[in-house]
Order: structure tokens, then C-alpha cells, then sequence
């Protein structure tokens, strides 16, 4: 925090109002949540409510272990932090963080009985649906607020639990699940859908990744309906009635020689009848991505895994506050690339101020009537963007550097003004 906050006087009052005791993660999320679900509900397209959730190591604070639970291998201590972000995929555009959970992982004995393990209120299961329980169901349209989610949510209980409360959802495939593909045609769930002929294909460029050089190739992708049979013994709590789904899959046509090809299957309730709806089925879970910087920005931007705090009282609310930072960093930096809003004014998104600060450093003279886009580039540049045409749009990372130049900007203005004042007085 002190790098956040340089100043004594702030930083000792941030300290305070972290240790208040009706400062919880709770409070401190609300008014943002409240924000965004307000965004959710005047939108008049689907909004996609993307979920997962990261560990969040806190091993070298001593003072807090025992309010710890453990993550990684077990040999570690931190949070589960569940966290969901509303999407706008038109643009795969950021509405803000809509949710956030902090979970204890607690140590289990070996061997407990099946009954035991499905009524553990901590079950780590559990955690996708007490995560989605308070998510708006549609939009002021009426179109569907649609929760996507990977591998870790293919979990009967959260589908039967989605499909039971009238929520859509969009679930990563993990498992070859046992499956009725007619009156009477058992099949598995991966073995039917590779069988299926596509239906369209579509040149797309695969980024680069750890080991994975960037390509270009052809996807093709294929759709089919199916029923999910209830397992003899299933995990968790079902209700026991065979679960109707839409299943998408997509897969890499032509994948270089000795290169893992891409696929997806994806699971879906909402309809899938021609190419154009599974295309945009895959088109809604590429906004997944998006989640995974959201992390990256709590981590390695507002840096929320170096707080030195001594009582989970005070770590949590703070985890809450730069959760809500880390968004709001990919909210103006979608802003400044949508048509629909880089023309908007900045003072509506970061206020006058800030605008009257940067543009001061910028250009010497106060702009009043800067744009998002050009708030943003003069950020970034403050941030270390060159803003040369070969550079490419400022990223949130590089937006999160200017911020902090920013925040010891406003404290010396903050205090000039302060001076000024005082002696006016005199």
C-alpha cells in the first residue's frame, strides 16, 4: 500500500478505515456491484456473467495464519477468491466486477464417507453456485444473462442447480459424461459429438502462449442436442431428472504437424439450431479470457498479493478494494477501443480532477473536454506508452502504471492547494 498510497497521511487513513470493524469485503464491494448490476439491467443485449476463481497466496504473513486456509499443494496459505465479471460480448466489452467470494480452504481427513463429503456446507464445489446465487437472471430486454464458465464448473450439481433456477449458462466441458442421443441411444458425451459433421468453418488467428508460438488456422465447429443422464451415485445434490443441454464443439481443421490441435466442447441450455448460433456460442466463451486478466491485473498490476496486513479483518475489505481497481482498469481501457464510448467524456468515467491533472502534465494547459480515448492515451503515456503507431492501443497494465503516477500527482496538488488555502487564510 504504500507504493498506492506515498503519502503518511492518506496511507495511515486508509490503514484505519480498513481495520473499522464495519469495513467488511462485503461493504466495500457493494456500491460497485450495486453500479454494475445497474449497467446489467439497463442493457438491452445478452450480458455474460464470465466466473472463476484464483488462489491468492498470503504464506509469509505470520500474523494471519491461523485466519488462513490452504491453497496449492497444501504447503501454502491464502484465499479461494471467486470472482465474476459482467461482459458485454459485442465488443468484448467489461461492465465491471459483479461478484466476488473469499473462501477458507480447510483441511479434510482421508476416506470420508460419500454422504459426509456431499453434505460439507465447505465443499469446494459448491463454491460456482454460491457464487451465481445473487446474479441478475435478464437483462432490461428480457434477453438472458448467460454464466460462462471452464472446465472446473462442469459439475452436474452447478448445471442441475443453473437449469433448476431458470439461469442460462455456458459450461467448458470436462467430462465424457453419459449421454441418451435418442429414444433409447445411450452413448458418452465427447464420442457423439466428435462423430458429428460440421456445420461452418472460419479462418481465426491462435495467440501465442507459454510454448505455443501464435498461428493462424481453420476451425470448424459442429452442434448437437443431447440429454445428460443422472449418474447412479452422483456428487453433490441433483434433483435426479436426466438434464437436456445444447453441446458446441470446436476444433482446429488442420493443426500443424506435432501440435496439440485446439477443441472445445461446450455445454449449453441455451438453443443451438444452426452454424451462425454456435458460432456464437464460441464467440460468448472466448470472452472467458477475460477473467484471467482480471486476475493478472489483481496480481501483478495492484500487486494484491504483497499486502502486509496483520489481521484478515482488515486483509479482505482491501482485497475487496483492489478487486474493484483491477476492474475498473479493464473497463476504461474496452472504453477507450469501443466506438460507442471512446468519444464519451473522460470526466464522466474518472472525473475532473483526474482529467485536469493529466492533461496539465500532458499538454501544459487544462482540456476540460478530453475524450476517454484521449485521457487514456495521455495516461498510458504517463504509464510508458509511446503511443507510436506500430505500439499498438495502451493495455491495462500500462494504464495501472500511469494510475500510480497519477495518485503522487493529486497528492501534491491535493497539498499545493491545501498550502494555499491556509495561507489565503493567514
Amino acid at each position: 500500500m504504500p507504493q498506492k498510497l506515498s503519502a503518511p497521511g492518506p496511507l495511515k487513513g486508509f490503514y484505519r478505515l480498513m481495520n473499522r470493524p464495519e469495513v467488511t469485503h462485503a461493504s466495500v464491494l457493494a456500491p460497485a456491484v450495486e453500479q454494475v448490476r445497474a449497467l446489467v439491467a439497463a442493457d438491452e443485449g445478452v450480458v455474460l456473467l464470465v466466473e472463476d476463481w484464483t488462489e491468492l497466496d498470503y504464506t509469509g504473513l505470520e500474523s494471519v495464519s491461523e485466519e488462513l486456509g490452504i491453497i496449492g499443494n497444501g504447503s501454502h496459505q491464502g484465499f479461494l477468491c471467486a470472482s465474476c465479471l459482467a461482459v458485454r460480448p459485442k465488443g468484448r466489452r467489461v461492465l465491471g466486477l459483479i461478484g466476488q467470494r473469499l473462501v477458507t480452504r480447510q483441511r479434510v481427513r482421508a476416506g470420508r464417507p460419500r454422504q459426509e463429503r456431499r453434505d460439507d456446507p465447505h465443499r469446494e464445489t459448491r463454491l460456482w453456485s454460491a457464487l451465481t446465487e445473487d446474479l441478475p437472471v435478464a437483462t432490461a430486454s428480457g434477453k438472458q444473462c448467460v454464466v460462462v464458465a471452464d472446465r472446473g464448473a462442469d459439475v452436474l450439481e452447478f448445471l442441475d442447480g443453473m437449469a433448476a433456477a431458470g439461469r442460462s449458462f455456458l459450461v467448458r466441458a470436462n467430462h465424457n459424461r453419459r449421454i441418451n442421443r435418442g429414444p433409447g441411444e445411450l452413448d458418452k458425451l465427447f464420442d457423439h459429438v466428435r462423430s458429428q459433421t460440421a456445420v461452418g468453418r472460419r479462418e481465426t488467428t491462435i495467440p501465442a502462449a507459454a510454448g505455443r508460438s501464435a498461428r493462424t488456422t481453420t476451425l470448424a465447429v459442429a452442434h448437437v442436442a443431447v440429454t445428460v443422464l443422472v449418474p447412479k451415485q452422483p456428487r453433490g445434490e441433483v434433483r435426479g431428472e436426466p438434464l437436456p443441454l445444447h453441446v458446441v464443439r470446436v476444433w482446429e481443421a488442420t493443426p500443424p504437424t506435432g501440435v496439440e490441435p485446439l477443441e472445445w466442447v461446450l455445454l449449453t441450455d441455451q438453443p443451438v439450431t444452426t452454424a451462425e448460433d454456435a458460432w456464437e456460442r464460441v464467440d460468448w466463451y472466448e470472452c472467458r479470457w477475460l477473467i484471467e486478466e482480471f486476475h493478472k491485473g489483481m496480481k501483478t498490476g495492484c500487486g494484491v498479493e504483497q499486502l502486509q496486513f496483520t489481521t484478515a479483518a482488515a486483509l479482505e475489505p482491501t482485497i475487496g478494494v483492489l478487486s474493484v481497481l483491477a476492474a475498473q482498469l479493464l473497463r476504461l481501457r474496452d472504453a477507450a477501443r469501443d466506438p460507442d464510448q471512446a468519444d464519451r467524456p473522460a470526466r464522466l468515467w474518472v472525473g475532473a480532477v483526474a482529467v485536469r491533472a493529466v492533461s496539465l502534465w500532458r499538454h501544459r494547459e487544462e482540456r476540460p473536454d478530453w475524450t476517454v480515448a484521449e485521457y487514456c492515451l495521455a495516461l498510458a503515456r504517463m504509464g510508458g506508452h509511446q503511443n507510436r503507431k506500430g505500439d499498438g492501443p495502451p493495455g491495462w497494465l500500462t494504464l495501472w502504471r500511469g494510475t500510480l503516477k497519477l495518485q503522487t500527482m493529486l497528492e501534491v496538488m491535493d497539498a499545493i492547494q491545501t498550502d494555499s488555502a491556509r495561507n489565503q487564510c493567514g
